[in-house]
């Protein structure tokens, strides 16, 4: 019987468009599951539901940016909840 891994997720931040849509099309080619957010206020409820393996995030952003952003600690063994 074949095992099947699970995709590794990645969350990607960025208030360019296109740019989100270029990288989840290609990341997604490439086996992974892939959800792009281009507002940065919705960037933590969105990894709270979609728990990432990985955030990916702009650094200049309209409103709350990627440094502020990542300041925010996790909550339980290094997982967003």
């Amino acid at each position: 019987m074949k095992m099947t891994t699970a995709k590794k997720r990645i969350l990607f931040v960025d208030d360019d468009e296109r740019l989100t849509k270029l990288l989840k099309v290609g990341l997604e080619a490439e086996g992974y599951e892939v959800c792009a957010v281009n507002e940065a206020q919705m960037a933590l409820p969105v990894a709270r539901a979609f728990k990432p393996d990985l955030i990916v995030m702009d650094i200049a952003m309209p409103g709350k940016d990627g440094d502020e952003l990542a300041l925010i600690p996790p909550v339980s063994g290094g997982a967003i909840e």
